[in-house]
């Protein structure tokens, strides 16, 4: 076997392979023995038909298969070996390559291109300019969530007439253009909760009745969400037919959230680790929490601004003709035309540069998500304190859970990533110069 690569631009080259008998013929054999083993033929015992016949009634199609197999794991030992990253998958040189004919031919040749990818430097130290946000939480933020807190450790007492924000228990009845029930028509009970019905017509129709009150209303014009709407009428979103007919809902009892008192028992079912004692320790407890929460986005916004800047210096250049080539070959949808790939080429390959250089930093500073991290991870979520804080119960848990994460991999490659930019965004924190600024948390909002 022959492996030839020769350079057809700056970031781009050609892989020719040639494959000889000698090369095929060994692997072919020994497949063909493998089908002839499971074969069977009438007049002969079950593995024992003559190889000649497998061979004629399989062998163009085993050869192929070899054939492939020998190009895949020999292309990317090639790439390995000459220690070429690439950007994409490599593609078939359909100018090079000529026809193939398994019937007559004893050697094959094949040529990929191949996209190599550029080389990237990034420099901490000539970043200039960037500016880390000191968010200070407003009065009304901090009163929003206090009421908020206060109303989910709240009780639920019954009322009489229909205010904002209460929740309605209904008998609810499809009906007619006669407004009359029908044969097979959907009854169901169901619980609507005032601040949620999102016309705002027929929210007002609900506030201010009292029980007893029928209402006669369209739930995909009160609701607008498949889902919420089927699962109040008690059928499968599936079996939900537009357009519906009306509804009539009969409110049989009022219930409103009365907000919970500030006392001992509720500073410590809310903060339990912090140890309040009056309401001005719990808005001080908030503020820190809105605070660490937005100085969170404050980083993230610092860490966006400077891979821009990155972005900028490093002027990346890309083998445009082979991506928009690969793009086409590999998109499906809306952006599989050459119009479409043109048209949205400038946005792609932003994002490969971005994800160029967000690469290279994990490289270059060797950042990984450890099984450490993700305990970490888990333990915040739980609200748990630090690992050597945790009672042995905790830690089991933690470990437990860490252990499901990593076998779910979709949501195990959403929080390595999460975690990953974290280890980005503190990394830069501690090697680019910044200067930090106190903004309110309206100021902030508009600036991000």
């Amino acid at each position: 076997m022959n492996i030839t690569q020769e350079s057809t631009g700056a970031l781009t080259a050609t892989v020719t392979i040639d494959i000889g008998k000698a090369d095929y013929q060994p692997l072919l054999e020994e497949k063909l023995r493998d089908y002839r083993k499971k074969m069977k033929m009438p007049g002969f015992r079950e593995g024992k038909v003559p190889l000649g016949v497998v061979n004629k009634m399989y062998g163009k199609a085993v050869l192929a298969e070899v054939i492939n197999t020998l190009i895949s794991d020999n292309l990317q030992k090639h790439l390995d070996e000459n220690h070429a990253e690439t950007l994409a998958s490599p593609l078939p040189n359909r100018e090079k390559q000529e026809p193939i004919d398994f019937d007559t031919q004893e050697s094959f040749s094949f040529s990929f291109d191949i996209a190599l990818r550029p080389e990237i430097h990034t420099h901490f130290s000539t970043l200039e300019g960037l500016v880390k946000y000191e968010v200070i939480p407003d009065e009304k933020s901090v009163e929003d969530y206090l009421q908020h807190i206060l109303k989910q450790y709240g009780t639920l007492e019954e009322t009489d007439v229909v205010a904002e924000g209460d929740m309605l228990h209904c008998e609810i009845d499809e009906v007619n253009d006669a407004g009359e029930r029908f044969m097979g028509s959907i009854h169901s009970h169901g619980h609507v909760t005032v601040d949620l019905i999102k016309d705002a017509e027929i929210r007002n129709q609900f506030i201010g009745s009292a029980t007893g009150k029928v209402i006669r209303m369209n739930p995909m014009t009160a609701f607008d969400n498949r889902t919420e709407v089927a699962a109040l009428l008690g059928i499968k979103t599936e079996e939900l037919q537009e357009p519906l007919n009306m509804f009539d809902f009969e409110i049989t009892k009022i219930e409103r959230k009365i907000p919970a008192a500030i006392d001992e028992k509720l500073l410590a079912e809310v903060f339990p680790d912090d140890q309040l004692t009056s309401e001005e320790d719990l808005r001080n407890r908030i503020r820190r929490d809105i605070a660490e929460s937005y100085n969170k986005e404050a980083e993230n916004r610092m860490l966006a601004d400077a891979l821009e800047k990155l972005l900028e210096q490093s002027a990346i250049e890309l083998p445009d003709a082979f991506m928009k080539r690969w793009l086409l070959e590999n998109e499906e949808g809306e952006k599989s035309t050459p119009e479409e790939i043109d048209a949205h080429y400038d946005d792609y390959a932003r994002q490969l540069r971005y994800a160029l250089i967000r690469n290279h930093i994990i490289t270059e500073n060797d950042l990984r998500v450890t099984a450490g991290d993700l305990e970490l991870y888990v333990a915040s979520v739980l609200r748990l304190p630090e690992p050597d804080q945790q009672r042995e119960d905790q830690k089991e848990m933690v470990k437990r859970l860490t252990g499901t994460l990593i076998q779910d991999k979709k949501q195990f490659d959403e929080i390595s990533d999460r975690i990953m930019e974290d280890k980005i965004a503190r990394l830069i924190l501690e090697k680019v110069p910044y200067t930090t600024q106190e903004i309110t948390l309206e100021e902030f909002n508009k600036t991000v």
